[in-house]
């Protein structure tokens, strides 16, 4: 039975696995395929414009891209410019905030009160805090080893104390490292010789004779040589030409050399270098400041004085850096007088005034002419009483002259 059952199971017909389909000629099309390819393309509708809708977007000033030499903002201010229709700074739709790269010549606008307090708070940090440079002590010298160098030419002296044939020596390898510090060389001889420095002719002749052999030292021995020349030089001052020619010549064969160097000679060199090479007086000034060192004023003064000033705008790009020096330590009677030069509004003049706070001297010999720049952009009776009270606070002596101003200006 069983058998039977299997043997029927297996003769059954196994199932089909084609699959066959009822042919359609009639396909059936839709509206949108009846149309051409160019009629398709006329139906899709235009792009919208959003020509009328207002902008969200602006363009807003880097910041640390800010040229300016007197500006400190204050709550005052971001409330003056947040509650103000145009959102721009101080409300003023004519105040333009001037960039280093001097691209920026329409008003910034900030339209929401969390961006510009931001801005303000990193504009700020621009005027960098700082502190003034330490005093610097010089080593004794040995009044003997001077009085033997300054009975010889310099050529002399190299040649027979053999600092010139130790140093070639040093410099080919011949000698082993454990040698080196028993020897005298240029470096050591050059440091003697300084020492010996009596008289700006005989600075000027040892620098003249030193320039050709600057490729014979080492890197410290060239760090010690522009620490000393630079020093010298304020004793016995030159014309910075023979200098500017050995600052040249290192900063071309080991240009990160000049940023290693210490305070005091970046300073230094700084001012001697002002009127022979500005560009490279102004990266030792900057690199300074940057480092939070306040420049020395005589380094500031000379830097300012040798600075040529012409259009407005460039001025303000060029001395931006100098700004944390401004608020560091009172002005002097020739930063005033280049800082006035730059102003060109009532707002950054109002900024000046009170930047003056700390320059009581100025406030008290310059007060006329504050007065007169002020009127110039704003002659009003309010920013009049607000100068004479500011006088009044710093306890300066009104000018009768600027009270004689003031009675003609509003009578």
């Amino acid at each position: 039975m069983a058998r039977a059952l299997i043997r029927h199971i297996f003769k059954r017909r196994p199932y089909s696995t084609t699959i066959s389909f009822t042919p359609n000629d009639n396909r059936h099309v839709f509206e949108s395929e009846k149309l051409t390819t160019e009629e398709n393309w006329a139906a899709i509708p235009n792009k919208p414009s959003f020509t009328n809708i207002e902008k969200v977007h602006h363009e807003i000033i880097n910041p640390e891209e800010v040229a300016d030499l007197v500006t400190k903002l204050n709550t005052n201010d971001i409330l003056v410019t947040i509650l103000s229709q145009n959102k721009v700074l101080y409300g003023d739709p004519n105040y333009i905030i001037k960039s280093l790269t001097g691209n920026n010549d329409k008003p910034t606008i900030f339209p929401f009160s969390s961006i510009l307090s931001s801005w303000k708070k990193t504009y700020n940090k621009q005027i960098k805090p700082l502190i003034d440079l330490e005093e610097k002590n010089y080593n004794s010298v040995d009044n003997k080893l001077i009085r033997s160098i300054r009975s010889k030419s310099f050529e002399e002296y190299f040649e027979q104390s053999r600092a010139m044939r130790n140093s070639k020596l040093i410099s080919s390898g011949i000698l082993h490292f454990s040698e080196l510090n028993s020897l005298y060389t240029i470096e050591s001889a050059t440091s003697d010789t300084l020492d010996s420095i009596d008289s700006t002719s005989s600075f000027e002749k040892f620098l003249k004779f030193i320039t050709p052999h600057l490729n014979q030292f080492r890197t410290d021995g060239l760090k010690d040589l522009l620490s000393k020349i630079s020093h010298i030089n304020k004793r016995y001052p030159t014309n910075g030409v023979a200098i500017q020619d050995i600052v040249s010549t290192i900063n071309a064969s080991n240009p990160s050399l000049l940023k290693s160097l210490d305070n005091h000679t970046k300073d230094n060199l700084a001012y001697v270098l002002s009127s022979t090479n500005p560009d490279l007086s102004k990266d030792l000034l900057k690199s300074l400041i940057e480092s939070g060192i306040c420049p020395s004023k005589e380094s500031i003064h000379k830097y300012i004085e040798n600075y040529k000033l012409g259009d407005q705008d460039q001025a303000l790009r060029d001395l931006a850096f100098l700004k944390p020096t401004f608020f560091h330590r009172p002005l002097s009677e020739e930063q005033f007088e280049v800082v006035l030069a730059t102003i060109t509004n009532k707002w950054d003049m109002i900024k000046f005034i009170t930047l003056l706070k700390n320059s009581p001297s100025i406030l008290k010999d310059k007060q006329l002419k504050i007065y007169k720049k002020l009127m110039e952009f704003s002659p009003t009776k309010l920013l009049a009483a607000q100068l004479l009270r500011l006088l009044h606070d710093r306890n300066v002596t009104i000018d009768p002259e600027v009270l004689r101003c003031i009675e003609k200006d509003f009578k």
